[in-house]
């Protein structure tokens, strides 16, 4: 579920159609890693139509920094360098209206 940035005057995010807060869509992706204590690091992965960034997230095993690390190297890698000027995604996966999350002011 890509969550594009988002500017602090948005409240709600719409995910598969449906309308909720921002907070509750952030903690629900991310507190499970944050009370797990797993190792966790986020890779930017392009931008949306609009220029905003997006990154996956990759979650490790416990104890397993390095294999992560690992992981997000060979994905950055992969993928072509990423510029201001470059408002597209990193030869993934286009991001279009149909498959990512958009992110409204309420």
């Amino acid at each position: 579920m890509p969550l594009p940035a988002y500017a602090p005057s948005n409240t709600h995010v719409e995910i598969d159609g449906r309308s909720e807060p921002i907070i509750e869509a952030v903690v629900r992706t991310t507190a499970p890693f944050n009370l797990s204590g797993l190792p966790v690091v986020a890779v930017p992965m392009g931008l949306t139509d609009e220029g905003l960034p997006v990154s996956v997230q990759f979650v490790g095993r416990a104890y397993r920094e390095r294999a992560l690390l690992g992981l997000a190297k060979e994905y950055e890698r992969l993928g072509e360098p990423l510029t201001a000027d470059d408002n597209r995604p990193i030869d993934r996966e286009l991001l279009h209206r149909s498959n990512r999350t958009e992110v409204v002011a309420s």
